[in-house]
């Protein structure tokens, strides 16, 4: 715990920030989201964070604490999961490597780790059914992935995961040799199938061809697409109870359901009652593809490729040329090789680059290798003749967990960048407990160094380094100074940051009147920070793209009786000031202060 708690509050991106904050803000004004103000996310984290800011007071630190409220729990879930697939001794250490890759890398209160953490108890729930057979954890289950979603969309992959998963379940759970032709129930639950995997694998490739790319493809769409393949192999090879095929899948599948359904229906009442269920519908399903054509980012193919040759030469050192080892020496010599290569490659990392980026390139890859070689393992027992065995529960749980870590790793997508990494490199570890786990020849030596390897480079590489730079380079963070905000509370990023915005605190309360400014483009911290009101419904200006924005915007700055405005001279995603707005501002905002890349001006 004391790991956790002691970089809580280093790091600092405005904007994310306040983007939480003025939200929160909002609703404890009577605000509703989607109708009176565009909520970036689905909302339900927007009502937690209000409950934060009555308990620990209206500023970002507050959304931290409730943050590590939801992380003590999670702790003991990463531990529950990783104990289904190794020894209680290797749960604790899986454990606290799980949790060296999240949070500590950045601790703003960010919805995406509250998609990890509901993913953990849900994965928790289901590897509890698959033991016991109690609906009861179906239905716990269904209630994380629900309120998952009312974090934010990715959510849904976490359902999307489960439900195919308990297409796995319905034909392994009560497996029979296949004794004769298939019935008519046989061939429309087939023909069912088919139609159920193909939406599923259609929406799935919709979803990354708004940005298609080599990489995007590779690391999303084939390891996911792949866990189709057991399950139509299985469906040809064995049979279940004909008789009952639907009536057990769609036991289960209402069960989940109906589980997922009660937080999404709590959450669907105030928008019900406020007419905005149509706004809600738009904001959620629909505008985020805006979003993904404005904020994609993604690695280079070196880095990809390099990560895979890697990967592939671990994979072929341990399953083709360990086995032709057969003297004991030679197997010493070779894992006595790699375990000193380690070593020698944490040095360098601090201060090649290069290798730094190897390194992080292969643990990332390892994400797409691991499902891809869980679905090889599973299809192995296919040909192996193992049907017999497939009812076990270790298949259950294998399949489970690649299925929601090959679903929940599109929280990466489109800002495929090395913070994103971490949001889901905690299920990673623990597929990787998953896929060894069931390795009949384990490389014991070679998986203890490469446990040390991995803890050590993220916690004396990764994390002490500067956020931005996480899996491109190791940069020493320099963010120590407390910006001395009544609304940061302490956090600590870098001096120049901390100086600019205190200065900008000065300029706009110095010159500022009325309860409203206009801050653009992306800098919603303008209004949180200040506690000014945002007179447009926007957070950031790419969502607001209509034709006549540059006259609405000076009509509204006369109807507000606005007399200051800010504008950021970098923005992150949304385009520049256009000629017309700024010669506007220039005319009607004579006066001018300038504090790093912002631009103040006002009236007289």
């Amino acid at each position: 715990m004391l790991y956790l708690a002691r970089d809580l509050k280093r790091g600092w991106v405005p904007m994310d920030e306040a983007t939480l904050g003025l939200s929160a803000d909002y609703v404890l004004q009577g605000e509703l989201p989607h109708r009176d103000y565009f909520e970036g996310y689905t909302g339900g984290l927007t009502y937690l964070n209000t409950v934060a800011f009555r308990i620990f007071g209206p500023n970002s630190t507050s959304l931290r604490y409730m943050m590590f409220l939801f992380l003590l729990a999670w702790v003991p879930a990463v531990y529950y999961v990783a104990s289904r697939f190794v020894p209680a001794i290797a749960a604790g250490p899986l454990t606290f490597l799980a949790v060296a890759w999240g949070v500590p890398n950045y601790s703003a209160a960010m919805p995406s780790w509250y998609n990890l953490f509901f993913a953990t108890f849900g994965l928790a729930a289901l590897l509890r059914y698959i033991e016991v057979q109690k609906l009861r954890w179906l239905v716990i289950a269904g209630l994380c992935g629900g309120t998952s979603f009312l974090f934010k969309q990715i959510g849904l992959f976490f359902i999307a995961g489960v439900l195919l998963f308990l297409l796995f379940r319905e034909q392994v759970a009560n497996i029979t040799p296949k004794t004769s032709a298939g019935d008519e129930p046989s061939r429309l639950y087939r023909v069912f199938l088919w139609f159920a995997l193909l939406i599923f694998t259609l929406f799935l490739f919709d979803l990354i061809a708004k940005r298609l790319g080599v990489i995007t493809l590779c690391y999303f769409f084939l390891p996911a697409a792949l866990l189709a393949v057991p399950i139509l192999l299985l469906e040809h090879r064995g049979a279940a109870n004909r008789t009952h095929r639907f009536r057990f899948l769609f036991r289960e599948l209402l069960t989940f359901v109906a589980g997922v359904s009660v937080p999404v229906m709590i959450f669907m009442v105030p928008f019900v009652r406020g007419g905005a269920v149509s706004d809600l519908i738009r904001e959620v399903f629909i505008a985020p593809s805006k979003q993904i054509a404005n904020v994609g980012t993604s690695p280079t193919l070196l880095k990809f490729f390099g990560g895979v040759a890697v990967n592939a030469l671990l994979a072929l050192g341990i399953f083709v040329v360990r086995p032709m080892l057969t003297g004991p020496r030679s197997r010493r010599v070779i894992t006595a090789i790699a375990l000193l290569a380690m070593p020698v490659g944490l040095v360098l990392a601090r201060s090649i680059p290069a290798v730094y980026k190897a390194i992080f390139a292969t643990i990332w890859v390892l994400l797409p290798t691991l499902v891809i070689c869980g679905s090889i393992l599973i299809i192995r027992r296919f040909r192996l003749r193992e049907l017999r065995d497939l009812n076990e529960n270790g298949m259950q749980k294998l399949f489970v967990m690649l299925s929601v870590v090959a679903l929940c790793s599109l929280v990466q997508f489109p800002a495929i960048a090395g913070i994103y990494f971490c949001y889901t490199a905690p299920l990673v570890v623990l597929a990787a407990a998953a896929v060894v786990s069931f390795l009949q020849d384990q490389p014991r030596w070679f998986l203890v160094g490469s446990y040390c390897f991995v803890l050590l480079y993220v916690v004396f590489e990764v994390t002490p380094g500067l956020v931005l730079d996480i899996g491109t380079v190791y940069s020493a963070d320099t963010q120590t100074v407390p910006v001395n905000l009544s609304r940061t509370s302490g956090i600590r990023t870098f001096p120049a940051r901390a100086r600019i915005y205190q200065e900008l605190n000065s300029i706009i309360r110095a010159h500022a009147r009325g309860e409203y400014i206009f801050a653009t483009p992306d800098c919603p911290e303008m209004y949180f920070l200040y506690g000014f009101r945002n007179p447009t419904r926007y957070f950031f200006d790419f969502w607001d793209d209509s034709p006549d924005r540059t006259q609405r915007i000076l009509s509204m700055i006369q109807t507000d009786n606005i007399n200051l405005v800010v504008l950021n001279n970098d923005p992150l995603a949304s385009a520049p000031v256009s000629k017309e707005l700024k010669t506007a501002f220039e005319q009607q905002f004579p006066n001018r202060a300038s504090a790093g890349s912002f631009e103040v001006r006002w009236k007289p």
